[in-house]
């Protein structure tokens, strides 16, 4: 998954003025070795939280704009001018849509429905931009997050006053999250999930819940 997006993000036009880092959380299935060969900067962190590693690849970001990717996902090649040009606008931050890698009818329902820019259909998959100086005003990803921390912190800058914008385009997904589970569970379980958030239920025990109620397969 690296290697793929470390490729895609090469051929996008102005990669030459970003910098990509990579922040690894203790992975064992040769990751460590392969970003040893890549063009990157690698920081690895002794703790596997996404809100940790992200915090920590912000800490050692020199840019005025942080940008969020997941491994596992494509974002589209325009993907600098459509930041800037959302920054010309007066949006702090902002993200995309996404498509899955899959041809299923009720998935590429799933997909339409993260064209609305309603807060429950977004997430960490769509990436996120923001402003540095935003992200530090707002103190990044609340640590105490081990699930869900992308919508706590859109929360947070909502509550601001940083509007989120939805920029034209698609990421593209993963959708092995359907391999061992089915639609309608998955739907059920981020309802579930989402709900527990808005309640204010820690997210030790949101984690639980989700993976007590759903297979987890691993990316290859």
């Amino acid at each position: 998954m690296i290697q793929r997006l470390h490729d895609h993000l090469l051929a996008c036009l102005g990669i030459d003025e970003c910098e990509i880092i990579v922040v690894d959380g203790g992975s064992t299935d040769g990751t460590k070795e392969l970003l040893a060969h890549l063009d990157v900067q690698v920081f690895h962190s002794a703790i596997t939280s996404r809100a940790v590693q992200m915090n920590l690849g912000a800490k050692h970001a020199t840019k005025d704009v942080l940008w969020f990717v997941h491994a596992d996902t494509l974002p589209p090649t325009t993907f600098i001018s459509d930041i800037r040009d959302g920054l010309s606008k007066g949006y702090k931050r902002g993200g995309y849509s996404f498509k899955f890698e899959s041809d299923r009818l009720l998935l590429r329902l799933n997909s339409i429905m993260t064209r609305l820019n309603v807060f429950s259909f977004r997430g960490g998959d769509q990436t996120l931009y923001c402003e540095r100086d935003r992200w530090d005003e707002l103190e990044g990803y609340d640590e105490d997050f081990v699930i869900m921390e992308e919508y706590d912190f859109m929360k947070r800058a909502g509550a601001a006053g940083y509007p989120h914008l939805l920029m034209k385009g698609d990421v593209l997904v993963s959708a092995r999250k359907y391999i061992h589970n089915s639609y309608l569970k998955v739907q059920w379980v981020n309802l579930q999930a989402m709900r527990m958030f808005h309640k204010g239920v820690p997210s030790e025990e949101i984690k639980t819940f989700y993976r007590a109620h759903l297979r987890q397969s691993k990316a290859p």
